[in-house]
């Protein structure tokens, strides 16, 4: 067995949508959320013909490629994205794009179900302009949003941006420039479509023909609703011709950074599924049919980069005490538009079984087997619709109500490998071994929700949290702390903590690293060489 050689770190210290209708803009579109997850509610059986892209003709008046990068090369970012919704939007695009490609895949659900799944994408990436003058035009996802909302499309995922480069009938190499100041001007813009043409020319592509490998695609992701990236935009893909992406996901650059590398590819919103019409959004929404279409870890609580109006957010400052026997309850910060919570329930932090409603005035559950563990997931709802799906936590209920552990999952940043649930890992542990516990969500630590000094030990989950989301934030180092002080005792696992404070940290950072978590950062890898790992040997019980 192998071990990422980053630190992990166990440390012991005493102290969206149904049916977005082509051609309507979010305030025309009367949304629809689900709640529970039921196939037939995204599978429409009665239809099997996906509607076209409602784009308008282009204007016989409208303005060239040329002419349109020479109107806007002067221009303010904003000013720019004003125009380019502005041409597009009136159906100032080539007509090659309008005409969509094709594409059926065979891919699996979250339970290995294997699906058939047909989809249209436009051939190239979104252009200004006619066939005989046009130029690719990169702008912010923002602004594509907005475009898609309108015409029925939506942009891909990172796993449809491999399967569209796997089945481009055109494969050229990507066209890539030192990056300068240059590269984020309309200068450059012209000159990368000028140099995609010459390459087009030269392999005797024909336009509309499906091609791969020249931009960066602008994606839709998990991460559009991370903290660490809230306000981005998520790139990925500009496959070589070896079929390797230059560019992994990457959500790095605010949704106002736009370069000459990147893309905006459309795929048509409706699609089939099993040669029945379905919903993309409401496909990556599904907590087991999302694996379809995305291959990050769990289901998309926002597949696009505006938020619906009105609907809650997703809990995030909550946590589950024992409230006796055969109850828990749920300790949450108020949020003035919901009206009551969806409380999923499971045994195993798998499966989860149908959702019990209660009020937001009474979040306790009754009727439960004392001693037994309870996993639970939470949905916020309102008259417009419901939130994703919070972070698993989990509770005991038991007639012993003087619980001495508190689990504080704190791994909220959004990597492949992060499924929100390794509360599973530890509650299990502690549940097998006869300890009961109560547990939070890092923010309802942050909030002053749950205070770590009624607990004489506190489990504190931070897995791959790091620079980007802080492992442990300055309010949560003097809680901590405070409570380490006071003669508290603090479990720590996460594989980023020393690299993000000590390596990367403040010198307050690395002061409390230091002083109170008694460490200190000494290399990122084995002989600080990447991508080499420590080895690990099982071995035999010996408790002698």
């Amino acid at each position: 067995m192998k071990i990422k050689s980053k630190f992990f770190i166990l440390l012991l210290l005493n102290g969206f949508i149904q049916g977005m209708v082509p051609g309507t803009s979010y305030e025309e579109v009367n949304y629809t959320y689900y709640g529970d997850r039921a196939y037939s509610d995204r599978i429409q059986k009665e239809i099997d013909t996906p509607n076209p892209l409602n784009i308008p003709p282009r204007p016989e008046d409208a303005m060239t490629g040329s002419e349109f990068m020479q109107s806007v090369m002067n221009l303010t970012f904003e000013e720019r994205e004003d125009r380019i919704f502005e041409e597009i939007s009136k159906g100032n695009i080539p007509n090659f794009l309008r005409t969509l490609t094709k594409i059926e895949s065979n891919f699996s659900d979250a339970d290995g179900v294997a699906h058939t799944v047909n989809y249209e994408v436009i051939p190239d990436y979104l252009a200004i302009g006619s066939d005989e003058d046009f130029c690719r035009i990169p702008m912010g996802p923002i602004t594509a949003q907005k475009l898609a909302d309108l015409f029925g499309a939506a942009m891909p995922t990172r796993k449809l941006v491999d399967d569209i480069y796997v089945n481009s009938v055109i494969k050229l190499a990507p066209v890539t420039y030192p990056w300068s100041d240059e590269s984020v001007k309309v200068s450059k813009f012209i000159e990368h479509n000028n140099d995609i043409e010459g390459q087009r020319r030269a392999a005797n592509a024909i336009l509309g023909q499906l091609v791969g490998g020249i931009k960066k695609d602008v994606v839709i992701s998990n991460r559009i609703v991370d903290p660490s990236s809230t306000n981005h935009v998520i790139i990925y893909g500009w496959h070589q011709l070896n079929g390797e992406p230059i560019q992994p996901l990457y959500s790095g650059h605010l949704n106002t950074y736009v370069d000459y590398s990147h893309g905006i590819r459309f795929i048509n919103s409706e699609m089939l599924i099993d040669d029945s019409l379905a919903i993309y959004q409401n496909i990556l929404m599904d907590d087991k049919l999302y694996k379809i279409l995305s291959d990050e870890t769990g289901a998309m609580e926002q597949p696009s980069y505006l938020k619906i109006p009105g609907i809650p957010d997703k809990p995030r400052s909550f946590g589950v005490i024992n409230s006796g026997s055969n109850s828990l309850k749920i300790l949450l910060e108020p949020y003035s538009n919901v009206i009551s919570y969806k409380i999923y329930l499971s045994n195993n932090g798998i499966d989860f079984n149908e959702p019990i409603e209660l009020s937001a005035e009474n979040l306790t559950i009754s009727d439960l087997s004392e001693d037994s563990i309870y996993y639970l997931k939470l949905k916020a709802i309102n008259q417009i619709g419901e939130s994703g799906y919070t972070e698993v936590l989990a509770g005991i209920p038991s007639s012993n109500v003087a619980l001495n552990l508190l689990i504080v999952n704190a791994f909220d940043r959004s990597t492949d490998g992060n499924t929100y649930d390794f509360i599973r890992q530890h509650g299990s542990a502690f549940y097998y071994n006869s300890v009961n516990f109560n547990s939070a969500t890092n923010e309802a630590i942050i909030n002053g929700l749950f205070d770590l000094n009624d607990y004489p030990i506190v489990d504190y989950i931070l897995g791959e949290e790091s620079t980007a989301d802080e492992s442990f934030s300055s309010t949560e180092q003097s809680i901590v702390s405070n409570y380490l002080i006071n003669g508290g005792n603090l479990l720590v696992t996460g594989s980023e903590i020393a690299w993000d404070i000590d390596h990367k940290g403040t010198s307050n950072d690395k002061y409390f690293i230091r002083n109170f978590l008694k460490m200190q950062f000494a290399a990122d890898a084995p002989y600080n060489s990447s991508s080499t790992y420590y080895e690990v040997e099982l071995v035999e019980n010996d408790y002698s």
